[in-house]
């Protein structure tokens, strides 16, 4: 089945100058679970959910510090434009806000508070959310994001 559908989309990208492939917000999540937990800056980010939305789109995770003395759990939402690395052949966010941090019996942080984590939290810019060795993917040129689909343009 595999080979039949490469066959296909080989056909039809000889024949179009260019070809894009939907993939849902559901599939997107599946593949960028796969590369979860992550540990950036002594904090450990786990339970990525994406959800797409034309323009920016919000990726909420849970994080714990491993650093001295804090270890308070916290969730972290963040507006983000999602981008296509070509030469990575890769799935980052950048242009990272974020909207709203819940830490373990603090409750929400305050909003002067939230542009220094988010300073900090999001200095190591891009996050890679997704990367791939597949020969397919790496023909993959630009995407585009609606409201619960990514476009991959070929």
């Amino acid at each position: 089945m595999k080979k039949l559908l490469f066959a296909t989309l080989s056909a039809l990208s000889l024949n179009a100058y260019a070809i894009s492939l939907p993939v849902t917000e559901s599939m997107v999540n599946s593949q960028v679970a796969k590369t979860f937990p992550k540990t950036i800056k002594k904090i450990e980010l786990t339970n990525p959910q994406i959800t797409l939305l034309k323009g920016k789109s919000i990726l909420c995770m849970d994080g714990i510090p491993r650093i001295m003395f804090l270890e308070n759990q916290f969730k972290v939402c963040a507006s983000f434009t999602p981008n296509w690395n070509q030469k990575e052949a890769r799935l980052e966010a950048t242009n990272m806000e974020v909207m709203e941090i819940n830490i373990k019996d603090v409750g929400s942080v305050p909003s002067a508070l939230k542009g220094i984590i988010s300073e900090v939290l999001f200095a190591i810019e891009p996050l890679v959310l997704y990367k791939s060795d597949s020969w397919f993917l790496k023909q993959v040129s630009a995407i585009e994001v609606e409201k619960g689909i990514l476009y991959l343009k070929y």
